[in-house]
């Protein structure tokens, strides 16, 4: 993980700082986040979903839309995991602090670069992702 320019952005730490104010938008975490300036300006700051007032996401309308997106802050308590478009939390083998909707994916020799997975309660997605020196 990188820390980007202390001035801008003295508390936004990311895999990929080249990401930041790209100009695309890259809506997850840890790019997605206030630190950041959610990814460096590329994203609009989060909005409320309509029925769910705890649940703020880059775009409200693809909570509940039939496909799960698996990661912050979709796929949280908050917005009723992906408005309930994602199953169940289950613990990954071997990580039982890891809870994801996909537990097979944990140690699957791809690199989910989104929180929860890539992260320290899923071991950097089951030692799928490296951190850059």
């Amino acid at each position: 993980m990188y820390q980007l320019d202390e001035l801008f952005y003295p508390e936004c730490v990311v895999p990929d700082p080249e990401q930041v104010g790209n100009g695309i938008c890259n809506p997850v975490a840890p790019y997605y986040t206030q630190a950041c300036s959610f990814d460096g300006g590329d994203c609009t700051e989060p909005q409320q979903h309509p029925s769910l007032p705890n649940c703020f996401v880059y775009k409200p309308d693809s909570v509940d839309d039939g496909s799960c997106d698996d990661h912050i802050p979709y796929n949280t308590i908050e917005c009723n995991f992906d408005g309930g478009d994602c199953p169940d939390h289950q613990p990954a083998d071997g990580y039982p602090n890891c809870l994801v909707s996909f537990p097979e994916n944990i140690g699957d020799g791809e690199c989910f670069e989104h929180t929860p997975y890539n992260g320290f309660d899923c071991g950097f997605d089951g030692g799928d992702c490296v951190l850059n020196p």
